[in-house]
Parts: structure tokens; sequence; C-alpha cells
């Protein structure tokens, strides 16, 4: 199982700013929504992944997300998105994804300090502090940390930026499929939920 494949649906963005989402299970009604939210389901290396048009960027894009993320939300509560890109500058929290392997650079005392809340550990890296994941830990646990330090830098009112690992478009699909699952679609709750990311 991948970050892409643990939950029933994440959102991401590649290095060259496209959107993308990913369904964890063979999840049909999911799709829907994905497409009434403007997302399209491309077939990539032997899984569907699920892109934005080229020229949905910026903002626009980041309204889809919200869309997308808001009919889903109806309907499960395993949910991720991780689609910031990166600010004109320096970021105050850089996360990056490479593998198994997630690691954190933070600028500032209240995201270390909100880092090591969030299951991060410091570790010295040529000469440099960074933050590290316990690599044994489960891959759900993983994004839900770094959603929840990428929330919780915001909150401080900071910049972030997340770095999957994906370079570009075409790269989306060299993720190894995942394990096939059947998940019957719970019912929507009763009440509205809140507009934001999370994962659970």
């Amino acid at each position: 199982m991948t970050l892409l494949d643990c939950t029933d649906v994440f959102f991401g963005i590649t290095r060259d700013g496209h959107v993308f989402a990913t369904l964890g299970a063979d999840w049909k009604f999911g799709r829907t929504l994905l497409e009434r939210a403007g997302f399209i389901a491309h077939q990539q290396h032997g899984r569907t992944v699920y892109l934005l048009p080229e020229q949905t960027v910026g903002k626009q894009a980041q309204d889809r997300v919200i869309d997308a993320f808001h009919m889903l939300s109806f309907h499960t509560h395993s949910l991720a998105a991780l689609t910031n890109p990166a600010p004109a500058t320096h970021p105050d929290l850089s996360i990056k994804v490479d593998g198994d392997s997630v690691t954190a650079t933070a600028r500032t005392d209240e995201v270390r300090q909100s880092l090591s809340v969030f299951g991060f550990s410091p570790k010295n890296l040529d000469g440099q502090t960074v933050y590290v994941l316990p690599p044994d830990m489960p891959v759900a646990s993983k994004a839900s940390a770094i959603v929840m330090a990428e929330t919780s830098t915001y909150a401080f009112g900071q910049s972030v930026h997340v770095d999957l690992g994906i370079p570009t478009r075409a790269d989306i699909g060299k993720t190894p499929p995942p394990p096939s699952r059947e998940s019957a679609m719970p019912p929507a709750p009763a009440t509205q939920l809140p507009r934001n990311r999370h994962v659970r």
C-alpha cells in the first residue's frame, strides 16, 4: 500500500502543479462525484488516476478540489487532500515523501514543536536537522501526520509545501496499483460536514 492508496480518496499535486485524485477502493460512485467536480479518469500504468484538465490551475484547481472533497465527505470520512503548490519563497514547512520515507524541514519554532506532536522525530542529516516519521509507522498514520502538520502550520499563518515525489502528470501512474478490496458505500451523514482536509 502507498500513500496514494491509504484512504478512500486522495488528492495530491505534482511538482509541475497538476492536481490529481486517486480512489483507494473500487468505488464507482466516488468516480461519479470526482467527474462531477471536473476530474477526468485516465488509465496510467494499470491504475485509474483522476486528473483536472491541464488548464485548470491555481485557485480554480483548488475550488474544484474543495467541491469534490465536500461532495465525497457525505459518503466517506477517509479522505486526504495535499494539493497546495509550493509558495514563491522558501516555505516554513517542507515535507518530502520518498517511497516509505517522510522527512520534513522547519524554519520556525512553532512548526518544529508541532512536528514533534504529530510523530516526527528530529534527526541530524548532513549537519542539518530534519524531522522524520518512523519507518514502521502505518501508511495511513503517515498520511494523517502529514495532513495534521500541514493544517497546524496554516493555523500559525505560515506556509507549507508537500512534495509527494511525483514530478509530472505522466509520473502519477508509476505508483504500484492498490490491492483489490470490496467497499460498500456508507450512508450519507445527517448533517453537513465542514470543508476541511482530514484523514480517518
